[in-house]
């Protein structure tokens, strides 16, 4: 090899050289800038301004991710015992609301009455009046919580309880696992709805407006 062409391979090592470098130092800087985003985002701490900064960088990048290790294992944990929980249990867990007046108790203690006859021991976990235009205070929309998984046999036992109080069933049914049975006569209307294989049950309660002479 004569002395030129040694000549330019040195020049071209020495360019891939500072090149390599070059593309090490760009991509340690991505790095490092993103640790301090990071730090900065979870820790309201701008490591730009503290010094020995790479170094430190190393260490919170190693920090960060034992923290978020730590944040998967106990998030999984929680899903684990989530999903360890009986339909009991989730009763159990559940605050029942109390009813805030005469109109209101009447209505749940009815709705709940209509709940338990099918579906065993309930909690109410909400009421609503004034669904129906207010006509009639003891009108209302109420949600129990009960111990078990609805099925669909339900809605033939939900039938029958009411058939057997000498109601009408007007409409009865299940679509896209949502079941709802409809059932009445001129003064009364319940409308009792619930999604298969879950633990709430919609009562609706509407009675016809009183009559004014």
């Amino acid at each position: 090899m004569d002395k030129k062409t040694t000549t330019i391979v040195i020049i071209v090592v020495a360019v891939l050289i500072v090149c390599g470098g070059a593309y090490y130092g760009y991509y340690r800087w991505q790095q490092q800038r993103l640790v301090s985003q990071v730090f900065k985002e979870m820790y309201g701490v701008d490591l730009s301004k503290v010094s020995g900064q790479t170094g430190i960088q190393g260490k919170v990048a190693e920090e960060i991710a034992k923290e978020m290790a730590k944040e998967e294992v106990a998030q999984k944990q929680e899903e684990a015992r989530e999903a360890a929980k009986t339909p009991e249990d989730r009763y159990n867990e559940t605050q029942s609301v109390t009813a805030y007046d005469d109109a209101s108790k009447g209505v749940s203690s009815e709705a709940q009455g209509i709940v338990e006859k099918v579906f065993g021991k309930a909690k109410l976990v909400g009421y609503s009046s004034g669904f129906y235009g207010g006509a009639n205070k003891d009108s209302g929309v109420t949600t129990f919580k009960i111990a078990r998984l609805t099925t669909g046999a339900d809605v033939g036992a939900v039938s029958k309880a009411f058939s057997d109080q000498g109601l009408q069933i007007l409409n009865s049914g299940v679509e896209d696992q949502q079941a709802m049975v409809m059932a009445g006569n001129d003064n009364v209307q319940y409308i009792v709805g619930f999604n298969l294989n879950e633990q709430d049950v919609n009562v609706s309660i509407m009675r016809a407006a009183p009559t004014t002479e």
